[in-house]
Formats: structure tokens, C-alpha cells, sequence
């Protein structure tokens, strides 16, 4: 075959800019079969088709879109890409990405306010009120206390539970316990995000807006925390317990704080 016409794959790689290390792997999964291969000494050559090929495999890449994907637009020769069909499909997975992006620059705005709140709390020495506005929890029944491996490990199991029901969780999490006639009824809980698929679940809890007191503490325990709440809880009305932990400009793992929240 004559080959003038063709490129090798060092040219390959100097004109695409990409190591033929690459090459190599992307022929190896059948992503860049090349145009011909000399029987004689094993040398592989491609086509000028192949440059842009490889541009695309490259858009690809930075789209971090599994390889496996775009083989479905190529044809097994490597020859003929199906440009507008694959378009198409980079350009939904791109605003899907850039949606995700989007939540997470609000979730680390919602984190870095939550910083300057703690920083505030922490400055308090007497009792606050504050409003918990309306929202819904997903609860797991918890005996540990807030900031133990066990408290780490079931909160991390409790995210993907959600996930796996198609909700989306917050980073509002803690422990919540439910106080009548001092006995405690305690639960991890993670506040999910408010949207209207929210469906009825044993392990969802809805709870009204209201007005809470709190305080900061060193206490991880939140049945021991809550003794500085003892006149409320000694009345017969039943409360509801929030402990949280408190974020910190510069995090020291020896002196973590706890908001703890009472309702009235």
C-alpha cells in the first residue's frame, strides 16, 4: 500500500500534540485503528482523518466522558465519526456537568456562611433563640455520640441510602433526639433538599418551622449537652433536641464545638 499519503504515529502524536503512549492505548481499545499496518516490519500509519479523531477523543477526555462511550460514534475503522450525533451527546453531558459544578459553588457558599455563623456562635456566652424554618429530615436511629467513627460511618451510609432513593442531602447534619418526660429518642439526621419529589417514608421526618434556644458546647453527648436546657425539659411538653457541629475558620481536631438547640 502506498503510504506518502499516510502519517505515522510519532507524526501523530508531534501534529495532536498527545504522547503515543496515548495512541497506543486509544488503538489498543479500538478507538484509533490505524489506516494500515506494513506486514513487514509492523509500522503503523494513519490518516489526516485521524488528527481530528483524535481532537475529539481529546474533547472527550476533558469532559472526563468514559472512552467505552464515544466508540458508539466511531466507526470500527476509525474513519468515519458521527459528528452531529456526538455533538449531541457531549453537549447534554456537558450542562449536566455544569449544573453539578453550579450546586457545588452553592453548597461551598452555603458552607463558608455557615463558617462566619459558627464564628459568631462561638463569641455567644448566654442563650440564644433562633428559627428553624420548615424542612424535612432523613432520620437513623443512633445510641453514639456526635464526632464518633460510628457517628462518621453510619452518616456516610445514611448519604447514599438517600442518593440511592433519588433525594438529594444537605450538609445540615447531626443528631436529633425527641425528649419526653426525659426519656431520648435520638437519631442521626441529614436535611434534604427542598424539592417537590419528596415522597412519605418511614425514615422521613417533616417538622414545622419553630423557635429554638441554643447554645455552644464541648459536650459530644447530647442526652449530657442537654442539661443546660433542664427547666425546659423538666416540663411535661415535649421537646425537640439539635446538636450540630460547629464549623471553624482554621478546623483543630482537638477542639471541636457543638451548637446544641432546644425547642420551646
Amino acid at each position: 500500500m502506498e503510504t506518502k499519503h499516510l502519517i505515522t504515529i510519532g507524526q501523530l502524536a508531534k501534529i495532536s500534540d498527545v504522547h503515543v503512549k496515548a495512541l497506543r492505548y486509544y488503538e489498543r481499545i479500538g478507538l484509533l485503528p490505524p489506516t494500515y499496518v506494513n506486514p513487514e516490519n509492523g509500522y503503523r500509519y494513519f490518516s489526516h482523518t485521524h488528527v481530528y479523531l483524535i481532537e475529539v477523543i481529546r474533547l472527550w477526555t476533558d469532559l472526563q466522558l468514559p472512552l467505552k462511550t464515544l466508540k458508539e460514534f466511531v466507526s470500527t475503522d476509525g474513519v468515519q465519526v458521527e459528528l452531529t450525533n456526538l455533538i449531541d451527546f457531549a453537549t447534554k453531558a456537558a450542562i449536566e456537568k455544569i449544573a453539578e459544578m453550579k450546586e457545588k459553588v452553592t453548597l461551598l457558599t452555603e458552607i463558608k456562611t455557615e463558617i462566619q455563623r459558627s464564628e459568631e456562635i462561638k463569641k455567644r456566652e448566654v442563650v440564644h433563640t433562633l428559627e428553624i424554618p420548615e424542612a424535612h429530615f432523613w432520620l437513623v436511629p443512633y445510641e453514639g455520640n456526635i464526632g464518633d467513627i460510628a457517628y462518621h460511618q453510619n452518616m456516610a451510609a445514611a448519604y447514599d441510602t438517600i442518593v440511592s432513593h433519588q433525594l438529594t442531602p444537605t450538609y445540615e447534619c447531626g443528631l436529633i433526639s425527641f425528649v419526653d418526660q426525659n426519656k431520648f429518642e435520638t437519631y442521626l439526621f441529614i436535611e434534604l433538599a427542598k424539592t417537590n419529589g419528596i415522597k412519605e417514608m418511614e425514615q422521613i421526618l417533616h417538622l414545622p418551622a419553630a423557635t429554638y434556644v441554643t447554645l455552644t458546647t464541648k459536650e459530644q453527648n447530647i442526652q449530657k449537652a442537654s442539661t443546660v436546657f433542664s427547666d425546659l425539659l423538666r416540663t411535661p411538653k415535649p421537646r425537640v433536641l439539635f446538636q450540630t457541629e460547629l464549623f471553624s475558620e482554621v478546623v483543630n481536631a482537638d477542639a471541636f464545638s457543638y451548637e446544641i438547640c432546644c425547642s420551646l
